[in-house]
């Protein structure tokens, strides 16, 4: 089992007990002797992002944002070509929680492909497994915020609007602040 894996299993789990279960698991995967298949070797930092290449429209997001790249680290482990989420969300109220979870899927996809897009079916599974999915209200939310994004034609591939961009860069700012 290697962190990419543990990660995996935790965030299948409700936000309050995730800190604790990730705790669990890493020590049960050190205490079996696991330490050098979770880490790699000991020479190697483990807070370096590998070889991975952030692609120059994320690059050019944080520079006009002001963000400092590193908060990636915050949000996302990275491993090779590999992109996982650990985020955790701060807020409570379903309807922003949701928006929130589309635009931190847009920048993890644009970590992966370099569009700032996401999927409209894929946030809604997120939404479930983070347990702010309100089905009642989806669909309108997403329309009331509307200015966020481009266009909703293609459900597949939903990118952000200049809009929604900025409202990413202040969600960054909200979830890695201490």
């Amino acid at each position: 089992m290697i962190i990419s894996d543990i990660l995996d299993i935790v965030n299948k789990f409700p936000d309050k007990f995730q800190a604790v279960l990730l705790e669990i698991l890493l020590k049960n995967a050190l205490d079996s002797g696991l330490k050098t298949q979770l880490f790699g070797p000991i020479t190697q930092p483990i807070e370096r992002i590998s070889d991975f290449i952030i692609p120059i429209d994320v690059r050019a997001f944080f520079i006009q944002y002001n963000l400092n790249e590193d908060l990636l680290k915050q949000l996302f482990y990275i491993e090779n070509n590999q992109v996982s989420s650990i985020w955790r969300l701060k807020t409570t109220k379903k309807a922003v929680a949701q928006i929130q979870i589309a635009l931190l899927s847009a920048l993890e996809n644009a970590l992966k492909t370099g569009k700032f897009e996401f999927s409209y079916n894929s946030v809604r599974d997120k939404c479930k497994e983070r347990m702010v999915y309100d089905a009642n209200n989806y669909s309108s939310n997403f329309k009331y915020n509307d200015l966020y994004f481009k266009s909703f034609e293609d459900k597949e591939h939903i990118a952000l609007s200049p809009d929604g961009k900025a409202n990413l860069a202040n969600v960054i700012l909200e979830i890695t602040k201490a």
